[in-house]
């Protein structure tokens, strides 16, 4: 009995935390997912999990529901459903579900659908976070699903002066200026203290935005390589709006969160260099002028200049 009761007291101490998945129409490798989770090495009854369904027609509210919401699982985490009658985008679900986490939770971990976290993935987390209380961000190291020892993203740093991001496979614990978001944690205080993600970018660049307010609100970055996610990174579905989000987003992102004189410089490095650079480019990779590509880029270098934002039919 007293061992019982010591444990019972050390659970106690463990934080509460909310796992938030944003998903559409990937009902087989969400479940996938979701079972990575509850097979953590980390109390079950200390977790829960919120599927935001963003809109999916291929029945994964109906699948979410059946073998975790209705039914569940004996010894395993909560599991909520909420549903979107339209799809809102990958990141800002959490926007929306962050009113609708247990009152206990002081941290949220952000996954992709088609995430597999290994065994002690969440702990290694929380460990940091506690560790080290101005850790607004905390990222861990995502592999290729089919090539584990190889490392997809690593920490992310930014030369301010040349608009120019980098990720390194570095294997300690580092503070960095971002993570990528297909598995991350951050502090439900920090959070709603920068006013949670920007709804200007709808794809890409939208966690380097959120890494960048949290440290001006004196919060840190690290990236966690202990922490290992399995991705199952693939190519963008649709090169023309891959392509248009990837540019301006990345003029957007300058022009929101550069220093000053850096952002004179790396913008006007960007309108005087990067059309050049699109031709040429084009006439190396297709041999000739892919002029398709090259109007969606260059219409994307002009409308990030013009501050046209959110979702973009192109």
């Amino acid at each position: 009995m007293i061992f019982n009761r010591v444990v019972m007291e050390l659970q106690d101490h463990i934080p509460f935390i909310s796992i938030v998945i944003p998903t559409m129409n990937r009902k087989k490798d969400l479940v996938e997912c979701i079972n990575s989770i509850q097979d953590q090495v980390y109390p079950q009854e200390k977790i829960e999990v919120i599927v935001f369904d963003n809109d999916s027609s291929d029945g994964t509210d109906t699948v979410v529901a059946d073998l975790f919401v209705n039914k569940g699982k004996s010894g395993k985490c909560l599991v909520k459903l909420l549903k979107s009658r339209q799809n809102i985008g990958s990141y800002m679900p959490f926007n929306k579900a962050i009113s609708r986490i247990n009152p206990k939770s002081q941290f949220v971990i952000g996954m992709d659908d088609d995430v597999v976290l290994r065994g002690n993935c969440v702990r290694k987390l929380i460990d940091t976070a506690i560790k080290y209380p101005m850790a607004g961000v905390i990222g861990a190291r995502s592999v290729f699903f089919e090539q584990p020892a190889k490392t997809a993203h690593g920490a992310g740093y930014i030369n301010w002066w040349l608009a120019k991001f980098s990720s390194q496979d570095v294997h300690v614990l580092s503070e960095c200026d971002y993570v990528i978001g297909c598995c991350f944690m951050f502090r439900k205080d920090a959070f709603i203290e920068v006013g949670g993600m920007d709804p200007d970018y709808f794809k890409t660049h939208w966690e380097i935005d959120f890494c960048a307010r949290i440290g001006r609100c004196s919060y840190k970055t690290y990236y966690q390589p202990e922490a290992v996610v399995k991705h199952k990174v693939s190519p963008t579905i649709n090169k023309r709006t891959g392509l248009y989000y990837l540019y301006r987003n990345k003029v957007m992102f300058i022009r929101k969160n550069s220093p000053f004189f850096p952002k004179l410089l790396s913008l006007f490095l960007y309108l005087v260099l990067w059309p050049p650079k699109v031709f040429v480019e084009s006439l190396v990779y297709h041999r000739g002028f892919n002029w398709e590509e090259i109007k969606i880029i260059l219409k994307s270098i002009v409308d990030g200049f013009s501050g046209i934002k959110g979702r973009i039919d192109v």
